[in-house]
């Protein structure tokens, strides 16, 4: 419990971390905030307010990566979305989500191979010989 509680009016949305440090967001956040917490708790029936369309730059501040990378995520069928108007792209927030998870978990089994193959002495195999040897045989 933090030594000194700090109190804010009624109405006012305040995001609370876990040392008690609260910053005040604005409706806009507050209400995507609370957009993602019932997609990613299930809440709703997977369309309409509980599952919003979301811009790039807001997908991109949730997968901590540019607007542009989103774009190329959405043109490349990663993230599936809808065109609106001039090129403007839109996708699901729960769509974003599954993506973020999903990298997430490659991103966690490509840790373990890596680990594993330190641990059987993978990296430590010196195979230059063999490299240099295959591309020289292949230019005669």
């Amino acid at each position: 419990m933090p030594a000194t509680m700090v109190t804010y009016p009624v109405g006012t949305p305040v995001l609370v971390g876990y040392d008690g440090g609260a910053t005040e967001l604005s409706d806009e956040a507050y209400r995507m905030m609370r957009t993602v917490l019932r997609v990613v708790q299930g809440v709703g029936d997977g369309a309409g307010e509980a599952d919003p369309y979301v811009t790039t730059g807001q997908a991109a501040e949730i997968l901590g990566v540019s607007a542009r990378t989103v774009a190329r995520y959405l043109d490349a069928g990663y993230i599936p979305c809808e065109r609106r108007g001039a090129g403007h792209r839109r996708a699901r927030l729960s769509d974003v989500l599954a993506y973020k998870e999903a990298r997430a978990a490659r991103a966690a089994e490509l840790d373990r191979m890596r680990k594993e193959a330190a641990g059987g002495g993978l990296y430590d195999l010196d195979l230059s010989d063999q490299m240099f040897a295959h591309f020289e045989g292949g230019r005669r």
